[in-house]
């Protein structure tokens, strides 16, 4: 093997660790985002429409249990509240109502699956409240009564959790999701149909959908800061905002995807002793840990911060042996 081959092989791995949130995210979102709104309006005119409602406040009224699938990590105290936000059309309100010192949490990530956000209780109080949620182009006047949050994507997930007390306290917290809302500036609300581009069973594994959707998404979520220097040099093995790559560059991003799916299937090392590890371990950004990064977006995909959510987990016992 030449050098030149070597520095492309080791390229197009970092591409894929660098750029497999954007993959997971876009998955996840064509997967949890509405078809239909509340009046039971649909997005798009057919069961293969991948348009879905962005700006649009999912309210689940079921406590999860162990036989959930849709939350990776589900907890039975909280009913979670969720939306798929998009900014690119400019600014959406995020309201919320008074929780009179109940324990809630909206969290935000953005499209690279950084938690740079909460609003809730620990952060903001639990007073009703009107958040001006804005994209990094955005650079208009903040209206009186509103507290602006900066997103460092257009597209961002918020992750809502509102504490609940038991099967009786859920009309209860039932209002306090329906008061929940996503609005335009002029007060009406911010739904609209989106394109996902993508089916919910889409699954990941061929490195030419992978290069497709990964390079329309960083168009629509540029890289902020170092890392978008960092990406851009991977143009040379494919991958870039309207790059196709050649067949050569396919090749080495298929070898790049099937090593790095396999290392983030290993187990994990024990970090706390007895077979415990801490699964997730982030504030607001995994910094330049892409790696990091990549395995919660495979594994763990929607986690908050340590702040919000502690998320312990065993899988082996003292002796390293798995659990049976």
């Amino acid at each position: 093997m030449t050098q030149q081959e070597n520095t492309a092989q080791h390229r197009a791995r970092d591409a894929v660790i660098h750029t497999l949130p954007l993959y997971e995210m876009a998955r996840m979102r064509a997967a949890t985002c509405p078809r239909r709104d509340h009046t039971g309006r649909f997005a798009g005119d057919g069961p293969e429409s991948t348009l879905r409602w962005v700006n649009h406040v999912i309210r689940p009224r079921q406590l999860l249990g162990p036989q959930h699938r849709q939350v990776v990590t589900p907890n039975n105290d909280t009913l979670y509240t969720n939306a798929w936000i998009d900014l690119s059309r400019g600014p959406v309100v995020l309201e919320v109502p008074d929780f009179n010192g109940r324990y809630y949490v909206l969290g935000l990530l953005d499209f690279y699956t950084n938690p740079f956000g909460y609003i809730g209780s620990r952060t903001t109080g639990t007073s009703a409240g009107r958040f001006l949620l804005h994209g990094p182009d955005w650079h208009g006047t903040v209206p009186a009564g509103m507290q602006a949050v900066a997103c460092p994507t257009n597209a961002v997930w918020m992750i809502g959790r509102l504490l609940v007390d038991g099967e009786a306290d859920l009309p209860v917290v039932h209002a306090l999701q329906d008061a929940i809302a996503l609005r335009q500036l002029d007060g009406s609300l911010a739904a609209f149909a989106f394109d996902v581009a993508m089916q919910p069973e889409e699954h990941l594994g061929d490195a030419r959908r992978f290069a497709e959707v990964v390079n329309r998404v960083v168009g629509e979520n540029p890289p902020l800061g170092a890392e978008a220097a960092e990406i851009a040099a991977f143009a040379e093995v494919g991958i870039g905002h309207g790059i196709v790559p050649t067949p050569q560059q396919i090749d080495l991003l298929d070898a790049a995807l099937r090593g790095v799916l396999a290392d983030l299937a290993k187990p994990q090392p024990s970090d706390m002793g007895g077979g415990w590890a801490m699964s997730v371990d982030v504030r607001e950004s995994f910094g330049s840990n892409y790696l990091q990064r990549a395995l919660v977006a495979r594994n763990y995909i929607g986690a908050l911060g340590v702040q919000e959510a502690m998320y312990v987990m065993a899988d082996r016992g003292g002796d390293g042996e798995p659990l049976d």
